[in-house]
Order: structure tokens, then sequence, then C-alpha cells
């Protein structure tokens, strides 16, 4: 898949250094599920844009990851900043263009996230698929022990607030000849949320 040469760098994408791919990619694929995860897109009242990263703050090693798949991939260096009131370590750049890139092109939303979907073009390419997937676990998937009736169950989920990408993750694991099943959940403050197991 070729992108669209569209996207004109400023001066300060330039002075930055940045690089667009070309090219769809499966690290690029992964990064987009990270970005689905635990990233956003921010267009603020001020006229600036960022694309924003959080890991928990023991996740010194995947933070470090993150940034160099991106800088892989853009030629950029994200700013990495400890917030320890949050807990949380804070990866981000400021670029118009490097947004527009991923909503228009790769089809990521801006924020707040409302609704998610599976970018199509990830749907149909099995490995991209994978990827995707790989990056969504990273952020916000878990390993879990459950009890039932005296037995003691391994599951594995992923979360999201969002039903269709639920389902949509539910659909892509079974192609993949993966069983999984979606669990609803609310709490008391009246959330509602999925787990695919």
């Amino acid at each position: 898949m070729k992108f669209n040469d569209k996207f004109k760098l400023n001066k300060k994408d330039e002075e930055k250094g940045l690089k667009l791919p070309k090219y769809m990619s499966k690290e690029l694929a992964e990064l987009i599920g990270i970005q689905f995860g635990d990233g956003c897109l921010q267009r603020n009242k001020n006229y600036t844009y960022r694309l924003y990263y959080t890991c928990n703050i023991i996740e010194k090693e995947y933070a470090q990851y993150i940034s160099e798949l991106f800088k892989k991939l853009f030629n950029v260096d994200l700013t990495v900043k400890t917030v320890k009131n949050k807990g949380c370590i804070a990866l981000y750049v400021y670029s118009k263009t490097l947004c527009a890139f991923f909503n228009k092109e790769l089809k990521v939303p801006y924020s707040p996230k409302t609704e998610l979907r599976i970018p199509q073009y990830i749907q149909d390419n099995e490995e991209y698929l994978i990827e995707f997937l790989r990056g969504i676990f990273d952020t916000d998937g878990c390993i879990t022990k459950q009890k039932d009736r005296g037995y003691i169950y391994t599951l594995i989920k992923i979360a999201t607030k969002h039903k269709v990408f639920a389902e949509q993750i539910k659909s892509s694991l079974i192609s993949l000849d993966i069983n999984a099943f979606i669990c609803r959940k609310n709490d008391k403050c009246g959330y509602v949320g999925y787990d695919v197991v």
C-alpha cells in the first residue's frame, strides 16, 4: 500500500527531521495498534497539534520501545516525560502534518476517541492485522487468572469501551484461528466496557 504524497512538511517539521513513510509496513501497523490503545491525536483550541502516548510509570522499557519504533518510522525523537502525580510516562511530538497524516492517511481518529474502527486496509491484510493486534494487546491487553468452581483459568483479555471495536477484534482473532468471546462489564459509576477474551 503506497501513501499519498500530498502531505507537505513545514519548516518546523523539516527542522525536526520528520520523514513520512511512503509505504505501509508491519511496524507501522503495530504502531497504529499502539495509537488506538494508549495514544491520542490532539487538536487544541490554540491551533497546536500533538501526537501523544502514555505508558504506566513502571513500563519504562515499553516507553523506550515506542520511542525507538517511532524514530525508525518517522525519523523523529518523541519528547519523553515522567508525570509522577499521574503515575505515567508521556511521549509526544507537536506536528500538524504528522497528525494530519495519522488522521487522513492512517485513519486514526482525533481525540476524544468516541468511536473506534479497525481501518479497512488493516483488516484486508493478515500481516498488518496481526501487528495491529499486537499493538492493541501491548497497550490495552492483559493476562489474568480467574477462579470458577474450584478451577483456575488463565485468560488473555483486551479491554475497550467501544462495542463495535470489540466485535471487530473478536472477529479478527477468530479469522486468525484464535477462539474469542466478549464480556460486557459495568461498574458502579455507570461505565460500560467490553473485554475481548
